[in-house]
């Protein structure tokens, strides 16, 4: 299908259709992967409006590939596509056609109680690195239930395919073994700028402790960490990554929904408002329009509850950040923004007495600009003076942006319930060269009158 002028045109019936790549140079041309049968790599040259299958060198049906069999685009150069088998195969342009042949030679394990070949589970998920497009890395799906065999299943490559290299999982450790789980999706961390490089694994199956691995290369060396804590007990159909963060924030697609993740909470929330609970086959992140895609199917029912950031200590926050539910700043805590903060919708920035938050050059906005975040809550006294000992204090400078709350900034009494009217005062707001942008309310004092305010607005800007 082709969606344009807010329309949906079906542009080719040829069955259930995998995974799809666009060519980021000509968008007329798009790859897709058909389920069933022999002829199941599609390519359209003229935006999807015809299609005809691309054969030669092909793995074949059936056991040799998955009916999702997975398609990966390099970054560097469109025409070369990989897609797995119970191999890796890669493409090449020869007079005008693109020509497949394989660039892995895995041989079949043996059986130790039959000493005979045993089923080679194909290729679930192929990635090539943004970064180096001589990085892929290749999972094994788990295609033959109730006939398992502790085989490899991840690979990884330095030379675009010239050599594999094999990535056991920690002996002695049985919580990574990948014996009855299957590799689903494989992610590359984005934002590690550490020697070697970093991946994050999607599992199937329904083992709790099994759902999401992190996995660190450097040289021989491949370091596992366990991040499956808080996703439900069903199997991790896609994983993705978003970029230019440093708190490793990803989204997980799962049978029952989509879950976040980022290292300051440390465990997965479940994920977003008004989407049906329901199997999430794949996600896509658009940068342009800052908006998380997911394509679904099924449904299914579980609910779960999200966590709020607690802020405790000093902290400065650079970088992009999207935040899935409340920040509390306690007293004592001191929170500095200095890059762009992502808020859900209708979750809220609470400082309360004896806390501190400074937006210095940042950004404070809502995830979609049509669903707006409730705004910075200030809490204080109102029978006390403008002390921080007995108010929230906030400061804005340096071109600071509050932007699509519902309120930007309230300052109100902790005594009154957040929803009491009428409400006392109390908090401090001192802002100078900040915008208040695209609020519903920017900026709401409740009444104060028991002492001098020292809250104050310079060379600010309400839009």
């Amino acid at each position: 299908f082709l969606h344009t002028d807010d329309l949906w045109y079906n542009r080719g019936n040829i069955g259930d259709g995998g995974e799809a790549v666009i060519d980021y140079d000509d968008p007329n041309n798009i790859y897709m992967v058909r389920f069933c049968g022999y002829e199941y790599l599609y390519e359209s040259n003229d935006h999807g409006l015809t299609w005809h299958y691309l054969a030669t060198g092909m793995p074949g049906e059936g056991s040799e590939r998955r009916n999702d069999a997975p398609l990966e685009m390099s970054y560097t150069d469109p025409s070369k596509l990989f897609i797995g088998g119970k191999n890796v195969f890669k493409s090449t342009r020869v007079g005008g056609q693109l020509v497949f042949s394989p660039i892995s030679d895995f041989d079949y394990p043996i059986d130790p109680n039959t000493n005979k070949e045993h089923p080679l589970p194909p290729f679930k998920s192929i990635r090539v690195s943004p970064a180096n497009h001589n990085y892929i890395i290749a999972g094994r799906g788990n295609a033959y239930w109730n006939n398992e065999l502790e085989i490899e299943k991840l690979f990884y490559t330095t030379n675009g395919g010239g050599f594999w290299n094999n990535i056991p999982t920690p002996v002695g450790q049985p919580e990574f073994s990948f014996d009855n789980v299957g590799i689903f999706d494989l992610a590359f961390d984005l934002n590690y700028d550490d020697s070697g490089f970093q991946f994050f694994i999607a599992l199937d199956r329904f083992t709790s402790t099994k759902k999401v691995f992190k996995v660190t290369v450097n040289g021989s060396t491949a370091t596992f960490t366990n991040l499956s804590l808080g996703l439900p007990n069903l199997p991790i159909n896609c994983i993705e990554v978003y970029k230019d963060s440093e708190w490793e924030e990803m989204f997980a697609g799962t049978d029952c929904g989509v879950y976040y993740y980022n290292n300051i909470i440390g465990h997965w929330t479940k994920y977003g408002n008004g989407m049906p609970v329901c199997a999430v086959s794949d996600l896509e992140i658009n940068y342009k329009t800052n908006q998380l895609i997911a394509s679904t199917f099924g449904l299914c029912e579980i609910g779960t509850s999200e966590s709020n950031i607690y802020i405790t200590d000093t902290q400065i926050w650079e970088g992009s950040k999207r935040i899935p539910a409340d920040i509390i700043i306690q007293p004592g805590g001191d929170l500095t923004i200095k890059g762009d903060v992502f808020m859900k919708y209708n979750k809220s920035i609470m400082v309360h007495i004896g806390a501190f938050l400074t937006v210095d050059g940042g950004k404070v906005t809502s995830h979609c600009s049509t669903q707006p975040w409730a705004g910075i809550r200030v809490l204080g006294t109102s029978s006390e003076g403008q002390n921080p000992l007995y108010q929230g204090v906030v400061l804005l400078k340096n071109n600071a942006i509050i932007e699509n709350a519902k309120i930007g900034v309230h300052c109100y009494n902790v005594t009154d319930p957040s929803d009491s009217y009428p409400m006392s005062g109390g908090g401090i707001l001192m802002a100078s060269n900040s915008t208040f942008r695209n609020n519903m309310v920017s900026v709401q004092f409740e009444r104060y009158t028991s002492h001098f305010i020292i809250s104050s607005f310079k060379n600010c800007s309400f839009i």
